[in-house]
Formats: structure tokens, C-alpha cells, sequence
């Protein structure tokens, strides 16, 4: 199997919500972040030590990916691009590198499940746009601040 960051590209595992607590188990998805995914638990020690090493990895990689990023935006804009194009190229890259990973890693059935929930929450089965990301991060922020708001009058 091939883990990336909390969950296998092919497998879609996820290390336990509760991982600190019980590092000795998997799961397939957090029930809370993704209701409509497989809940199943892993516990094979081998599979959980394997799952854990990539984690550390591919958090590794990220990081390194993240200052390339800083890198091409940097040169983007010296190129002339508004950071709104810049977020639009990235957005469309972004999830054809998703389906390119399903497709890497010969994972069709998790291609077309990713495609069928995009279908269902974004009406494209690519994926969002950044026109829907952006929509979808000012109503989390409004929904945060209001929450916040509440729990300030119950203090």
C-alpha cells in the first residue's frame, strides 16, 4: 500500500482519530470529516508501522513542497500574474494532481468515488473551483465567527 499523509492513495486509509491514544489501529476515514467514506479498522501492526513512517514522510514532503510553491508564486508574479490567476492555475492543478495520483497509482475505483463526490458537492467532477474554495473558506470563517461569538456571550 501507499499512504500519503493520513490516508493510503490506493487504500484511502486514515491513522486513527484517536491516534494518540491507540496508535495501534487505522481506520479508513474519520466519520467526521468524511461521513460517506468506509469506517473500517486496520490493525495490523505492520500495515500501522508502515502507515506511520509514510505519514513522517509525506509531511516531509509537503514542507519541500511548500517552498517550491512560494518559489513559483514568487515568479508568477514577476511574470505579471494577479495572485487572483496565480490561485485560479493552482486550484485547476491541484486537482488534476489528485486525479493523476488515482490514476498513478492504478486506484480507478477511488478515482471515480473522488469524482462522484465532487460531483455531489462541487457539480464538477475534477473537482471545486477556486471561485467554490473561496465561497466555501469566507462561509467557514463567517460560521467560525459566529460560533465564536456565542461561546464569548455564555463566559
Amino acid at each position: 500500500m501507499i499512504y500519503k499523509g493520513l490516508y493510503s492513495i490506493k487504500c484511502n486509509y486514515r491513522l486513527s482519530p484517536k491516534g494518540v491514544g491507540n496508535s495501534n489501529s487505522i481506520y479508513k476515514s474519520n466519520p467526521l470529516e468524511n461521513p460517506k467514506v468506509e469506517k473500517d479498522v486496520i490493525e495490523n501492526p505492520d500495515e500501522v508501522a508502515y502507515a506511520q513512517s509514510e505519514r513522517i514522510r509525506y509531511h516531509e514532503h509537503l514542507e519541500q513542497k511548500k517552498a517550491m510553491l512560494k518559489d513559483e508564486i514568487t515568479n508568477l508574479q514577476n511574470d505579471g500574474y494577479s495572485m487572483e490567476d496565480i490561485a485560479r492555475m493552482k486550484v485547476e492543478q491541484r486537482n488534476q494532481d489528485r486525479i493523476n495520483n488515482y490514476i498513478k497509482s492504478n486506484n480507478y475505483d477511488g478515482l471515480e468515488a473522488m469524482k462522484q463526490r465532487n460531483l455531489e458537492e462541487y457539480q464538477r467532477a475534477e473537482g471545486p473551483t477556486a471561485d467554490q474554495l473561496y465561497k466555501k473558506m469566507v462561509h467557514g470563517k463567517r460560521l467560525f465567527i459566529q460560533a465564536s461569538e456565542v461561546i464569548l456571550q455564555w463566559m
